[in-house]
């Protein structure tokens, strides 16, 4: 079979979670840089060096294309590093792809700078203050920053505190559970915006709601609780330059167009304008990621206006590999052993009469045909041409590229190469493969049969 030759890179089948790989390591080490890649990287690195016109930008491409892990790279190389061998190695490897993007990271880490990352994942809360306010104390939490505590905390607590007290007449007395010090020095503690007087209340709370745990998420003005961190952030550190808030999965909540998604748009417009307007040595940006352009969202006409608006408070960024980058990525997934030279060979001479007529189609400029069938083999070349344009345009976050690759469904090329010891993989497992999502695309349908 197959599969004593050739293998796929375990690594290759992970999907990055910008949540939850924000710290990890053994996925900064996969990174591969390329030229469409360092292209984007440097457009967000410029803006946080230089400055820019538009903070806010809209990062679109199609499913699989790799932008969460280009993002998971943008966040790490805009971040503190612990690890100076791990970042000297991203480094060497961004040298040889763009050398003005090395220059510039170079320069940024002898400096110092750094911004704080801030993920919201869209599927936390229905309600979008709520999704950026726990976003907000996550990054906090895990930075080991929980004494940084917006203003508007402050201002709750205390607005609790009324409310307890208003209780009092009915037999509720809150200062049962004070120990250390009076309710009266409590609120003056908090009217001063003071981390041990904060410290207390949340002790206070757990006390009087008998275990439940204090967290702040009231706030309507998150542009202000933003704005507030940023400001202690750097006082607290001067080398912090602020936060670059990403916006994951963003099409999803443009695409949920529910009764109050104006009022949604409406944050988010005001949180662009934020971002556009912070300046070099205080910065916010938010990086919404989206799978089209975001006029391509807009379903009712009553929300046309809306959308035209907050378009125009973003920067438009297209992420989409070349066709050399993507048959270079595929070709690297696949993992060589032992004979498997010979068994290239022995393919080639098998199928030459098939592998000839590629060069005829004229899909394939000579070097990429010659880099595919060396390197790619048993794929059949117009395979690997048709799984990404398939994929580019059927995509799903369940059937991409890299699944295509990597799981064990029967059409896919792990099944192939585990079952079969002589044949080419040819275009019909890549219809079977997709064919649900082909059947169920409004632009595509017509080619099911």
């Amino acid at each position: 079979m197959y599969d004593n030759f050739i293998d796929v890179n375990e690594k290759f089948k992970a999907s990055v979670n910008l949540e939850y790989d924000l710290l990890n390591e053994e996925k900064i080490m996969q990174y591969v840089p390329t030229t469409d890649l360092c292209d984007v990287l440097k457009s967000y690195i410029k803006s946080f060096i230089f400055g820019a016109q538009f903070n806010s930008t809209i990062l679109s491409g199609p499913y699989g294309k790799g932008k969460s892990f280009l993002i998971l790279m943008l966040i790490y190389l805009m971040s503190k590093h612990d690890n100076a061998e791990l970042f000297n190695s991203v480094l060497k490897k961004i040298k040889l792809i763009d050398l003005e993007l090395f220059e510039m990271l170079q320069k940024m880490e002898e400096d110092g700078i750094y911004l704080y990352p801030v993920i919201i994942n869209n599927n936390s809360f229905e309600d979008i203050n709520k999704s950026f306010l726990l976003a907000l104390n996550n990054t906090l939490r895990i930075y080991g920053l929980e004494d940084i505590i917006p203003n508007t905390t402050f201002k709750e607590c205390l607005s609790i505190i009324e409310r307890w007290e208003q209780q009092t007449s009915n037999g509720f007395d809150v200062r049962k559970c004070l120990k250390k010090i009076t309710l009266e020095e409590l609120k003056a503690g908090l009217k001063r915006y003071d981390y041990e007087a904060y410290k207390e209340f949340s002790d206070l709370y757990t006390c009087v709601s008998q275990g439940l745990v204090f967290f702040s998420m009231k706030s309507d003005d998150i542009v202000g609780v933003f704005s507030d961190v940023v400001n202690q952030l750097i006082k607290k550190d001067n080398k912090c330059r602020g936060l670059f808030v990403v916006f994951d999965e963003f099409g999803s909540f443009l695409n949920s167009q529910t009764n109050d998604f104006a009022s949604k748009l409406n944050k988010i417009q005001s949180f662009a304008e934020s971002a556009n307007a912070s300046t070099l040595d205080r910065q916010l940006h938010l990086c919404c990621i989206t799978h089209k352009d975001i006029l391509l969202y807009k379903k009712e006409k009553n929300y046309s206006d809306a959308f035209q608006t907050i378009a125009g408070r973003f920067k438009q960024l297209r992420f989409d590999r070349s066709l050399d980058e993507n048959y270079q990525i595929i070709c690297s997934a696949l993992l060589k052993k032992e004979g498997y030279n010979e068994l290239n060979n022995q393919l080639k001479e098998k199928y030459q009469d098939v592998l000839n007529k590629m060069s005829e189609i004229g899909i394939f400029a000579l070097d990429q045909l010659d880099y595919i069938i060396d390197n790619g083999l048993p794929f059949n070349p117009i395979t690997i041409y048709s799984l990404i344009q398939v994929s580019e345009k059927i995509a799903q976050n369940e059937r991409t590229l890299f699944t295509f690759l990597s799981d064990k469904d029967v059409d896919g090329f792990r099944h192939f190469i585990s079952n079969d010891m002589d044949a080419l993989l040819n275009i019909d497992k890549i219809y079977n493969y997709f064919v649900d999502l082909i059947k169920d695309s409004e632009e595509y349908k017509m080619l099911y049969y």
